[in-house]
């Protein structure tokens, strides 16, 4: 890793928050309340990745996905998600000392997601309460992964060239975006997806742990985890 980047942007669901048990508490609720089969953890992590429209349609029997019932379910999560995103959710295991050494040293962080704006700005605020992040921006229509325009309208914010920002993600999705922004990406294998599968979708770098993060920036490490 000899290149030394001065930002970040860094996706949050399976990247810095452990969602997952958040969207499965959820949505198998919702799926017993219709009648439809619940779906374990390693389900829910396929379906993950590409906002919470799709998740729900691939959540959903395939005769059931009618824009009908997907945007009902959808308004019905969004809800209950709002009463409890701060539930059955954590940290991965480094992310906060990763964090703050950044912090620390001067790099500049942003969060783009593909969970909702409002939600992923709770979330933030909640679990990321210590950390200075530029912006942090969710899914609307304006911006959505792999659309490269929330990428494009944090690299204006931050003034820098692109070649000395890095993505930072676990799904393909994040590398897509990347690619398309024609940025640098940073595969992380603690997510949703495997290393074989993030392989496919050549990323610049694949790390397996929040410190291996460190070489990629000119800063010195303060706290390890």
């Amino acid at each position: 890793m000899s290149q030394k980047f001065e930002a970040v942007f860094f996706d949050l669901d399976g990247t810095l928050l452990n969602t997952i048990g958040t969207y499965r508490h959820i949505m198998n609720e919702l799926l017993t309340e219709r009648g439809f089969p619940n779906h374990e953890l390693d389900s829910y992590c396929r379906f993950i990745g590409n906002g919470a429209q799709n998740f729900i349609r691939l959540s959903l029997p395939e005769p059931e996905r009618s824009p009908q019932q997907i945007n009902e379910i959808l308004s019905d999560f969004h809800r209950i998600y709002k009463q409890t995103y701060s539930e059955h959710s954590q940290l991965y295991t480094g992310v906060t000392p990763l964090l703050k050494n950044l912090q620390k040293g001067g790099i500049k962080m942003a969060v783009l997601s593909n969970k909702a704006h409002d939600l992923t700005q709770k979330c933030v605020a909640h679990y990321l309460a210590d950390i200075h992040f530029e912006t942090v921006i969710g899914q609307s229509e304006k911006h959505k992964k792999p659309d490269p325009s929330g990428v494009f309208a944090l690299v204006k914010q931050f003034e820098l060239p692109i070649e000395k920002i890095v993505f930072v993600g676990d799904t393909e999705v994040d590398l897509i975006t990347a690619a398309n922004a024609g940025m640098s990406s940073v595969a992380v294998t603690w997510g949703y997806r495997s290393k074989s599968i993030l392989e496919n979708h050549n990323p610049n770098f694949i790390v397996q742990h929040p410190n291996e993060l460190y070489a990629l920036f000119n800063t010195p490490v303060v706290q390890q985890a």
